[in-house]
């Protein structure tokens, strides 16, 4: 997927933990093997903006699986709390050996 279709696609979706705000996106290379699209959640409630996906544009999936969301003071930081993320989850086991392989972590 491009980046521009991620952004589109992901623009569309229902606002995560009950925020109010919008989605921001930064891309940023995370992985050896192509880009990420890091989607922001602007404006919840409890916190300013939260990182909440990772979406590899090799196929369009989110690497955080769909549960792993932290918050981030700006978008700068989005980047080093999604890097944190994928540090974690494979500190944990959380990805399988093939994901270590196509994505490259």
């Amino acid at each position: 997927m491009t980046i521009k279709e991620i952004k589109t696609e992901w623009s569309k979706k229902t606002i995560y933990q009950g925020g109010s705000g919008k989605w921001q996106f930064t891309t940023y290379q995370l992985t050896r093997n192509g880009k990420c699209v890091i989607a922001v959640q602007n404006e919840d409630r409890d916190y300013g903006r939260t990182v909440v996906a990772c979406i590899s544009t090799l196929d369009g999936k989110d690497i955080f699986h769909n549960h792993h969301s932290r918050p981030c003071d700006n978008m700068n930081d989005a980047v080093d709390v999604a890097s944190e993320i994928i540090s974690e989850m494979y500190n944990n086991d959380e990805f399988t050996q093939e994901e270590i392989k196509f994505y490259g972590i």
